[in-house]
């Protein structure tokens, strides 16, 4: 119901990407989100200073965005991507993304199956293209957010990269979506930065770009 209400914060756009799910147009679309916050940050740098996990659920919004026939790429289907990399097409790295984010959601305990479900309904719902999926569409502001929000995680957790873990923690800091939905199990930003930092005791920061699949 949180989610629900607070559809239309994340349907607010500020700047446009073409639908092509080629990498050029993944880089396309992370150099208009730099262009809207104003950063000088290029895309390619973006890639680079990313785990290739992280990396590869990024490159991927373009086809979730496909997917969904939507008229905007924004923050629920970043997680949608992660929760789901098989149902984009995102790839191997994308998989190590996934075991990961479900780690440190089962060390909070958040119920995963219930949170795909809500997520689901949600970006169902959203507003839908007529006809080819060939239109530009519009970046949302908050996936903006939730991007620039992952690069001050990053260095929160010590990381050489922007990891799968930063993602999930800018997610829960900036998405209306994930906020709502972690609401709803009674858990917030905090309860999943614990389950990261816990985690992390062991297996330390991120300082690889294949930090992920080095994960036990």
């Amino acid at each position: 119901a949180n989610a629900n209400a607070n559809a239309s914060a994340n349907t607010n756009t500020s700047a446009t990407t073409n639908t092509s799910t080629t990498p050029a147009a993944a880089d396309g679309m992370a150099t208009a989100a730099a262009a809207a916050e104003g950063s000088a940050t290029t895309a390619s740098a973006m890639g680079m200073s990313s785990t290739e996990s992280a990396w590869a659920c990024m490159a991927s919004l373009t086809k979730a965005a496909d997917y969904y026939s939507a008229t905007t790429v924004d923050s629920p289907m970043l997680l949608d991507v992660m929760l789901n990399p098989s149902k984009h097409s995102a790839g191997d790295d994308a998989e190590s993304a996934k075991q990961t984010l479900e780690k440190v959601l089962l060390k909070a305990d958040v119920d995963v199956g219930r949170l795909r479900q809500e997520l689901e309904s949600y970006n169902s719902k959203q507003p839908k293209l007529s006809g080819s999926n060939n239109a530009q569409k519009m970046m949302g502001r908050t996936m903006v957010k939730v991007l620039e929000k992952a690069k001050d995680i990053k260095t929160l957790l010590g990381d050489s990269f922007i990891s799968t873990e930063a993602l999930l923690l800018a997610l829960a800091k900036e998405d209306t979506f994930t906020i709502g939905a972690l609401t709803n199990q009674d858990k917030s930003y905090n309860d999943i930065l614990d389950a990261v930092q816990s985690i992390r005791e062991r297996s330390g920061p991120a300082t690889s770009r294949s930090a992920e699949n080095m994960y036990d």
